[in-house]
């Protein structure tokens, strides 16, 4: 078994990669812009116009069936793209964008690999945004970012500890039929949502967000509104796990816990139905522009 403190030593190492060292400079420049009551979208266009993956999926968007309609004209600039859509949406295009290199990689262990994982965060954070529309909540979160995130730490544990511990961790899960977070500590001697918060605290990700980063799997949360947040989180990733989107390490032994923040969060079979179904809605036309591929 690995070292727990080595292996996020490792993890923390790895970051310093040429390639992947301007992710947190960057996310921190967009989310400092998405709190700014007084940024335009000639600012968040800013961000856009650095990197050219984040230009075309946020023109993508904005052409799609989703936010085009038969009066409406193709729009070519950055600033027209970030206006039809909205600042919200533009913004969670430019996170996705930023953390989707995170994702690359072609390795594959059973039917775990980075580009199925990169679709459930993705409808994870889609379905915590949909669920908190249907509550009474603290609108000031974000629960697309909390369920985009969720799972960071798996993907930092495929990219710096497949060969110490991950690949027999992900291995153990699929033959056990056990959950990854319990083989993560007989393998790796720490658990992915150890890894992800502490990243994410040293990313600056503000505190709801890596509160759900670290405790979507044991909900112990003393502050109320972080508490809802991560039971939100938790009940998109069951629902993502139904519809079968991508990789999930949501297995049968937390199905009492997803019970439980289902009726935390006051959701009857109606309001969970509705959801569901706008869930799959988005990730429809998502998938029409080839959103989940990991370039």
């Amino acid at each position: 078994m690995s070292d727990g403190k080595d292996c996020l030593n490792r993890v923390l190492l790895g970051l310093q990669n040429e390639q992947l060292s301007t992710i947190p400079s960057i996310l921190f420049q967009i989310l400092q812009i998405s709190s700014d009551p007084q940024a335009s979208a000639a600012d968040l266009g800013a961000i856009f116009g650095k990197d050219q993956s984040s230009a075309a999926r946020l023109l993508k968007t904005a052409n799609s069936v989703l936010h085009s309609t038969l009066t409406r004209t193709h729009v070519d600039t950055i600033e027209e793209a970030i206006v039809r859509i909205g600042f919200k949406a533009a913004r969670e295009v430019a996170v996705s964008a930023i953390i989707c290199d995170l994702f690359k990689s072609s390795r594959t262990i059973h039917e775990y690999s980075l580009p199925r994982l990169w679709q459930h965060s993705m409808c994870v954070g889609m379905g915590a945004r949909l669920l908190y529309s249907s509550l009474s909540v603290n609108r000031s979160y974000d629960p697309y970012l909390a369920g985009l995130l969720h799972d960071i730490g798996i993907v930092l544990e495929h990219q710096f500890l497949f060969e110490d511990g991950f690949r027999d961790a992900v291995a153990a899960q699929y033959q056990s039929g056990t959950s990854l977070i319990e083989q993560e500590r007989l393998f790796l001697g720490t658990t992915h949502d150890v890894i992800g918060a502490e990243v994410g605290r040293r990313w600056g990700f503000a505190d709801h967000i890596v509160t759900a980063i670290r405790h979507h799997h044991d909900l112990e949360v003393q502050n109320e509104e972080y508490r809802t947040l991560t039971h939100a989180v938790r009940v998109s990733e069951a629902l993502c796990a139904e519809l079968d989107y991508g990789y999930s390490d949501f297995d049968r032994s937390q199905e009492e816990a997803y019970r439980a923040s289902r009726e935390a969060l006051g959701l009857d079979d109606q309001i969970a139905g509705m959801v569901k179904a706008q869930l799959e809605i988005e990730y429809m036309h998502m998938e029409q522009i080839d959103w989940f591929r990991v370039a």
